[in-house]
């Protein structure tokens, strides 16, 4: 194989540096919302919570399983 010139270094250290801002860019909502739905509605409304839950809970995930509204909405999603 050839060697890698000066300019494909830099091609591919931009590379990963912009893969790597875009993976975070993605990746941050995604935590914050896995953050906030394991988290007390008091830390969610004071702003505490971002990548980690505050308050630990599992009442938003109780209150969805017992909702026969979500339940509903789903099936009718999946049929």
């Amino acid at each position: 194989m050839r060697k890698a010139t000066r300019g494909m270094r830099i091609f591919q250290a931009f590379n990963i540096v912009f893969l790597g801002l875009v993976g975070c860019i993605t990746i941050i909502p995604v935590v914050n919302v896995w953050a906030k739905s394991f988290s007390g509605a008091s830390a969610i409304l004071n702003g505490k919570v971002f990548l980690w839950p505050i308050e630990f809970t599992l009442s938003n995930y109780e209150y969805v399983i017992h909702n026969d509204t979500i339940w509903r909405a789903f099936m009718i999603s999946v049929l």
